[in-house]
């Protein structure tokens, strides 16, 4: 009976490790020069190109490319709000209606450096830049 569910079992890993692994040549190129000295990346693929995630001193990492290689956002998920601007963490504080903060992450992008939040008990994600002011999030897995 066991014979019988080893290619479902195989199936399944296959399909499961499908989407991980190493990515392309011009996207690894990418990230060495962006991120040089990483050697435990964890690869997976996305619509938009690949996600690396990787860990550093500071917290953890979600670096993606498109599949030429192009960088498009660096996530950073840190544990408080200590990293953040003044003026983003008064502007949390005024959103009314959440009971906790479960996500706080830097997002560094081409077009600068962003602030995102998500709450319990609210809307979900917020996105602030470095001023405080609420902005579109347009990098979100790109």
């Amino acid at each position: 009976m066991t014979i019988r569910f080893l290619p479902l079992v195989t199936a399944a890993l296959v399909v499961a490790l499908a989407g991980c692994g190493a990515a392309p040549g011009p996207v690894q190129q990418s990230f060495d020069q962006r991120y040089p000295g990483f050697e435990e990346v964890a690869w997976e693929r996305q619509p938009y190109g690949w996600e690396a995630a990787f860990g550093g001193d500071d917290g953890a990492y979600e670096a993606e490319f498109d599949a030429s290689g192009r960088w498009l956002e660096t996530e950073v998920e840190v544990v408080d709000a200590a990293g953040f601007p003044t003026a983003v963490r008064q502007a949390v504080q005024g959103i009314t209606g959440f009971r906790h903060v479960d996500k706080w992450e830097i997002e560094v992008t081409p077009t600068g450096e962003f602030y995102e939040i998500e709450l319990r008990g609210s809307d979900g994600e917020y996105y602030f830049d470095a001023s405080g002011r609420q902005v579109s999030n347009d990098y979100e897995d790109a």
